[in-house]
């Protein structure tokens, strides 16, 4: 393929069918909702699925876990708010918990490299972030009690807004 940018954008729409297949496989069978909030530019919505995946160990040596908080369970269809954060650790199929900081140098564990924010977004326009969705600072904070995780987060937003929230509940993994 000679656009990267059409890679990556079928790399998420792959990501996102397979998310928006699954029926929940945590220990409970999917059925417990989580339960949180997160705020951008004043606005504030409600998290109520978390999802995580684990890619593996990346070109740098890290291992590379994807996390998405929503208020929804289906990505495909209607629209829906979007909290995403990709986590580098030293562990290949475990969440650390504790203070994950934004850097981006992909060679650094307990750092998260990347992230976004997106109200009322659909699966069609998923790419279409402006710069008050992308993160560009800010700390992710991990706790595991059980099958369920708090993740609380504070982001600087790329056009110099804040992003704010936490989620507490299962991650279905994908």
């Amino acid at each position: 393929m000679k656009n990267p940018m059409y890679f990556l954008f079928l790399l998420f729409a792959l990501s996102c069918a397979t998310l928006a297949s699954c029926g929940g496989n945590d220990d409970d069978g999917g059925t417990t909702p989580g339960n949180g909030s997160a705020e951008i530019g004043g606005q504030s919505f409600d998290l109520t699925n978390g999802f995580v995946d684990f890619l593996g160990q990346d070109f740098d040596g890290t291992f590379d876990i994807d996390i998405t908080l929503t208020n929804t369970d289906d990505l495909i269809n209607g629209n829906y708010n979007i909290v995403y954060i990709d986590l580098r650790t030293d562990a290949e199929f475990e969440i650390e918990e504790g203070t994950y900081t934004y850097s981006e140098d992909f060679g650094n564990v307990m750092t998260f490299v990347s992230g976004g924010v997106a109200l009322n977004t659909s699966f069609v326009n998923i790419g279409t972030f402006g710069p008050q969705n992308v993160v560009d600072g800010g700390t992710v904070e991990i706790s595991r009690s059980g099958n369920n995780y708090t993740i609380t987060f504070d982001f600087e937003m790329l056009d110099g807004s804040t992003s704010s929230g936490e989620y507490r509940g299962p991650l279905i993994e994908i």
